[in-house]
């Protein structure tokens, strides 16, 4: 990356300013410390950029992500029973929200005495709808478990996509599992949560976090099999949206948030 890039020179340069602090060239002695500051400003102003991007709607590169869930599913295959859940497992998809969930199982456990073998964790940070669909045999068509759990849809909105877009890409993840399980298998969908994060993007950004997951919810609505299930975490508990449940980004739930996350999913 343009940081890391950027960082390496700096220590260079940074050493070769010491190499020479003993010398007599002035010229050198003078031209080593800024170029070295100019080079991290470069880097800031990267990286400022990078994240103007990513808040004005521009998908970063997704090749690291294809790459995480394909990791995911080999461990997957290596870890469980012929590559496949144990009857009744809950298995648990999507983005960081379950990926940083450290204390998943405990707190799942705890609250619906769940064997501690029947939960799986299969999200991967920063994952969109796409990767999920793109992934979706590997991730969950192979598993075969009792229910699915996803979340996913924040990184969606965060660059660029509409309410629209994430509800169709729901509908199709859907879709996808009812043409490989049929009923058997119920499918819960988390609600994409209005974040502190979230709510410091202003109107716009809470609308269309809005608007998704009342199209979601409508959707899973019209089921009739009564094996799709909508949650919305935090019309169940408000104060999931409270600063003190959240690490210092203000997006990423702490233990706190996740132990009481895990109360409203059970």
């Amino acid at each position: 990356s343009l940081c890391g890039a950027c960082l390496i020179l700096f220590l260079l340069m940074l050493s070769l300013f010491r190499t020479i602090q003993s010398g007599t060239n002035a010229l050198i002695f003078r031209i080593v410390p800024t170029a070295a500051y100019m080079l991290l400003r470069l880097a800031y102003a990267g990286s400022f950029r990078a994240e103007e991007r990513i808040r004005k709607g521009g998908a970063p590169k997704t090749d690291r992500l294809d790459k995480w869930a394909k990791r995911i599913a080999a461990q997957l295959d290596r870890t469980l029973p012929e590559g496949r859940c144990r009857p009744g497992t809950a298995l648990f998809c999507g983005s960081s929200t379950f990926t940083y969930w450290h204390n998943l199982k405990q707190d799942l456990r705890s609250e619906q005495d769940l064997p501690m073998q029947n939960v799986v964790n299969a999200a991967f940070g920063g994952s969109m709808m796409r990767h999920n669909l793109t992934h979706f045999e590997a991730l969950v068509g192979k598993r075969a478990p009792a229910v699915v759990v996803l979340f996913c849809g924040t990184n969606d909105i965060a660059t660029g996509s509409s309410a629209a877009e994430v509800a169709a890409a729901v509908r199709k993840f859907d879709a996808e599992m009812m043409e490989k399980f049929g009923p058997k298998v119920h499918f819960v969908y988390m609600a994409i949560t209005a974040t502190p994060f979230h709510q410091s993007c202003g109107s716009e950004r809470l609308a269309t976090v809005e608007a998704a997951n009342r199209e979601i919810e409508r959707d899973l609505h019209l089921d009739t099999t009564h094996t799709r299930w909508f949650v919305d975490t935090f019309a169940i508990e408000p104060t999931l949206a409270d600063d003190k449940y959240y690490v210092a980004d203000r997006h990423h739930l702490n233990d706190a948030g996740h132990a009481l996350l895990g109360k409203v999913l059970g």
